[in-house]
């Protein structure tokens, strides 16, 4: 018996293409005709698909009881709609796993960024890194390994002490803090629903 499922992506990209290949690869352990792959974060205005004109109620109008929807930081009204059509709805900002893995990939896209760029050895330069959520968690691991010298900026003193315990500077904020051993700063910012890194 053959097995079709129609996978829809909203976003053009590496990891869509990725997750498309995934889906459709386990075709047979999904029970449902169509997939919405919607991009991440889903959207930054609550209103359109992220980057695009597209207006959230046209996926709503997409779905049904056949259909499974994958989002990441799905607005709750959005999610309300979806399931009042009886569309299964999964959103990746509440996969503990998923939002893991993710960190990873993005701090080690960020460990590239540096190693491609970068005319020195990463064991010869200093890095800040403001934020410890987990991109910076594994930011910092990563840079470590590399022989780095690297400074926590975080506002959790329980981070902090934690930190100190295992040897690791980290210091409240970056703008009263020594910078003279810092040669690169990492800034983890939450814009909406997602992250980006960028490095100063």
């Amino acid at each position: 018996m053959e097995i079709y499922m129609i996978v829809h992506t909203y976003e053009k990209g590496g990891r869509s293409d990725a997750c498309r290949e995934t889906l459709l690869r386990n075709a047979d352990k999904i029970c449902v005709g169509k997939v919405l792959l919607l991009p991440i974060p889903t959207t930054r205005d609550n209103i359109h698909l992220k980057d695009s004109d597209t207006p959230l109620e046209c996926v709503t109008k997409e779905a049904d009881c056949d259909t499974l929807v994958i989002g990441y930081g799905m607005p709750r009204d959005f999610v309300r709609g979806l399931l009042q059509r009886d569309a299964l709805v999964y959103d990746a900002a509440s996969d503990e796993s998923f939002l893991e893995k993710n960190a990873e990939l993005t701090a080690l896209a960020t460990l590239g960024v540096l190693l491609t760029s970068e005319k020195r050895a990463l064991g010869d330069l200093g890095f800040g890194i403001v934020g410890f959520g987990r991109i910076g968690r594994s930011l910092a691991r990563m840079l470590m390994f590399h022989g780095a010298a690297v400074k926590i900026f975080t506002s959790r003193k329980a981070t902090r002490l934690e930190l100190a315990d295992a040897g690791v500077s980290a210091v409240m904020s970056a703008k009263d803090a020594d910078l003279s051993d810092v040669d690169i700063i990492i800034v983890e910012d939450i814009i909406d629903s997602g992250k980006t890194l960028s490095y100063l």
